[in-house]
């Protein structure tokens, strides 16, 4: 065997031996010592790092749970998210729906309002026109009611409210039509007013009084006799008819009957007349009538009186003049001229003749005509 420990050729002499081996056997202890040293501090950097490790790792898992925390979390946030985009999603299709039916309705409001405005601009330009118009519609039926009822009143009020309303208007064709209405009041206002409704109440007193007035010659006894014989001839009738009469009394009754109507039938055969007029007179020579021509005269003259009514009625000046003096030559002809029934009668009549020929009243055809032009827009 060999030796663990040799010597080696250039080992010290055997003197130094001792020193050597001390030191040699001091260095494998240091050796160890240092081997375990080293070996502590290893488990310790070891274990050091494994602690490290540990807590990292701890760490690590920490933040991982966080971070899965976290992620779980945002999952649902994003889900609540990702809910709630739909909705709003949803609101907002909606909203885009009823944004589209309001925008629709706007559009057809917007156009409802431009033909507003284009009706109000048309109006506002046309103003003039539909004043025109108006006035026009107002003075024909004024100038109607003129000449059918005679109401000049109506007429003159009808045409000064036309003046009135024109009176702010600055246009030629307001003047053309103001000047126009201004020579219509002028005329109406000069035409002498006819008071028909009392002219025709006239006339009706007139037609009343005809079978009262006496004919030419007639005595006044002659007029009275037709009194007493009506009288008698209703009381002979009353008492002829009295049950209570006995036959001795109807029989007195009835030839007093026969008696007094043999007398008045003698007396009508014979009437007595004064013809004493004057010979220059216009009815200087009057024409007896009979008994039986008396009712034709009377009714003759009702119908010229009755014309002369119809006449004024129609605003016929002309005839019913006509009418007048034809009613006027019958009564100066066949009925006595000094009775006072006959004298108020034809002073009437010749009252009545002194009104104006032309009783139609003027009619507004100047102001309508001018009117009329404004409207066509050939009035300026």
């Amino acid at each position: 065997m060999t030796d663990p420990n040799p010597i080696p050729p250039n080992a010290a002499p055997p003197g130094g031996r001792s020193q050597a081996g001390s030191a040699y056997r001091t260095a494998p202890r240091r050796a160890g010592w240092f081997a375990v040293l080293l070996l502590l501090l290893l488990i310790a950097a070891l274990a050091a790092g494994g602690y490290w490790v540990y807590q990292r790792q701890l760490g690590l898992e920490a933040r991982l749970a966080s971070v899965d925390t976290q992620l779980q979390a945002a999952r649902s946030a994003t889900e609540g998210a990702g809910r709630r985009a739909d909705a709003a999603t949803q609101v907002t299709r909606d909203s885009e729906a009823r944004l589209a039916a309001l925008s629709t309705r706007l559009d057809e409001a917007q156009r409802r309002d431009d033909a507003l405005e284009s009706r109000y601009q048309e109006l506002n330009r046309n103003r003039d026109d539909w004043m025109f118009s108006e006035i026009e519609q107002t003075l024909g039926t004024a100038s109607q009611q003129l000449q059918l009822s005679g109401d000049t009143e109506a007429a003159l009020r009808a045409l000064r409210s036309a003046d009135a309303r024109l009176n702010g208007v600055d246009s030629p064709r307001a003047l053309d039509v103001r000047r126009a209405i201004a020579a219509d009041l002028e005329r109406l206002a000069n035409t002498p007013r006819v008071d028909t409704a009392r002219r025709a109440q006239q006339l009706d007193q007139a037609l009343a009084a005809i079978d009262r007035l006496p004919l030419a010659g007639e005595t006044p006894a002659a007029r009275a006799a037709a009194a007493p014989v009506a009288a008698s001839a209703t009381t002979a009738t009353a008492t002829s008819t009295t049950p209570a009469a006995g036959w001795t009394e109807r029989w007195r009754h009835f030839w007093q009957h026969a008696g007094t109507s043999l007398r008045d039938s003698l007396v009508g055969l014979v009437q007595v007349r004064r013809l004493d007029r004057d010979a220059g007179a216009r009815d200087g020579d009057p024409m007896l009538v009979s008994p039986a021509q008396d009712t034709a005269l009377r009714e003759n003259l009702k119908l010229r009186l009755l014309s002369a009514r119809l006449s004024l009625l129609a605003r016929d000046g002309a005839t019913m003049r006509g009418d007048l003096h034809a009613a006027d030559d019958a009564l100066a002809r066949y009925f006595e001229p000094n009775a006072p029934e006959v004298t108020q009668l034809r002073a009437l009549l010749a009252d009545l003749g002194r009104e104006p020929a032309q009783l139609a009243p003027p009619s507004l055809d100047g102001s309508l005509n001018a009117l009329h032009q404004a409207n066509t827009g050939s009035g300026g």
